[in-house]
């Protein structure tokens, strides 16, 4: 199965791109816009579909991540300059011991223990534990970190129904070098 890397450069100063900034289903919807229809009960899911938004002195942007090449004329007009590449011939081209760099944006949490039947409620992750919880998370992914820098970036926080509590994730960057050890599990992880 192919994998897709788009990036989309944002007018900020449009509405729908305001709008959808604003708020992560929104958001979330305008990208799923893009990808085809008849997926099935799990379309997300299905679509492998994850973005990001890249923040620079000059720019905003969007990096969306698929398995289905992106309709990206089914967007708003302040979604602009869409650039989509296959990622094919760059997992393909993987290797052990090939030292890679990484930027990921990742919600890092736990579950606190309860009892057998009843799992823990879900904690998130401040602080030192933060880049532990990523460290192990790229060695089952088939990476062994050698630097790590997390960015604590603002929580994503939205109401999915209007009588339900709110959800929020936190989100955190984690930018460094790693080397593969097994590059199976990397593109698994990649893919997945």
């Amino acid at each position: 199965m192919s994998l897709w890397l788009t990036r989309i450069q944002l007018d900020l100063r449009d509405y729908a791109v305001r709008r959808d900034l604003a708020s992560a289903v929104q958001l979330h919807r305008t990208m799923m816009s893009m990808m085809p229809a008849g997926l099935g009960d799990n379309p997300r899911s299905r679509s492998g579909l994850l973005f990001r938004v890249e923040e620079t002195r000059t720019a905003t942007s969007l990096l969306v991540q698929s398995r289905y090449q992106p309709d990206v004329t089914r967007l708003p007009s302040g979604y602009r300059d869409a650039m989509t590449k296959s990622l094919d011939g760059l997992l393909g081209g993987l290797a052990n011991a090939t030292r890679v760099r990484f930027r990921i944006v990742g919600n890092p949490t736990k579950r606190t223990p309860r009892g057998h039947e009843n799992p823990g409620k879900v904690v998130a992750l401040r602080g030192a534990d933060v880049e532990q919880w990523w460290i192990r998370r790229a060695r089952d992914s088939g990476l062994i970190v050698s630097a790590v820098v997390a960015t604590q970036l603002s929580d994503i926080s939205e109401r999915r129904h209007r009588h339900s509590g709110p959800i929020r994730h936190v989100a955190t960057r984690f930018d460094g070098i790693a080397t593969i050890h097994d590059v199976d599990l990397v593109r698994s992880a990649v893919a997945d």
